[in-house]
Formats: C-alpha cells, structure tokens, sequence
C-alpha cells in the first residue's frame, strides 16, 4: 500500500500548478473517500480508493521517485 501522505509529496509537478496547490487538491480528494457496502457508508481512511486515477497516479510516482 502506497501511504498518502508520501504518495502525493512524490508528484513534482503538474503543468502550471504549485507544489503547494497540488498537495492541498491530492489531500482533500485522498482524504475523502466514500463508499457504499450493504447499504452502510464509509470513510475510507488509508490507502486510496481502488480505481481511483488519482490514486494510480499517486501510486506510479512514488515507484517513480521513492527516494522523494
């Protein structure tokens, strides 16, 4: 499992975004996920949500650059 915090500090740059803008988006959008199951909700609370392409982008730049 790709831990969020590291995950996103991993993405350098995103055209024309600040380090800064780019972290504060990744947090909120990692931070807040939900789902449904047996018609219960949850908040997901580690990892990133399977599918999400956040996530996967998340997850190939910290393979990436796992020294960042």
């Amino acid at each position: 499992m790709i831990p969020q915090t590291e995950g996103f500090l991993s993405i350098k740059k995103i055209d024309g975004l600040k380090i800064e803008a780019i972290i504060r988006l990744c947090r909120f959008a990692i931070q807040n996920n939900y789902f449904s199951y047996s018609g219960k909700y949850y908040h997901q609370v580690r990892g990133g949500a399977m599918g999400s392409p956040l996530a996967l982008r998340i997850a190939n730049s910290q393979v990436d650059h796992p020294e960042s």
